[in-house]
């Protein structure tokens, strides 16, 4: 996965990527981690930057592409989820 390959984890919220990728490599992900996983991503930048929309550096970008993976499967907006993933890590 992308995210392993060039992401910028940080070690804070390390455990909770791991989580989320966990989920997905499941084969059905539970919504209840996915909706906890998103909500700690978030807390994340928010304390990081006192907003959630600050993108700083590769962690910021890395953050953000993980909390494309905190989104519910079968989102219609998943190509655009992907595409949004892609350019943080790239």
């Amino acid at each position: 996965m992308l995210l392993r390959e060039q992401g910028h984890v940080p070690d804070e919220v390390r455990p909770e990527v791991q989580s989320l990728l966990a989920e997905w490599e499941s084969g059905s992900p539970d919504l209840a981690a996915l909706s906890h996983g998103r909500a700690v991503l978030w807390a994340y930048l928010e304390a990081k930057h006192g907003d959630s929309t600050t993108i700083a550096d590769a962690y910021d970008r890395t953050v953000r592409a993980a909390i494309c993976l905190a989104e519910p499967p079968g989102q219609n907006h998943a190509a655009d989820l992907e595409e949004w993933a892609q350019r943080m890590l790239g």
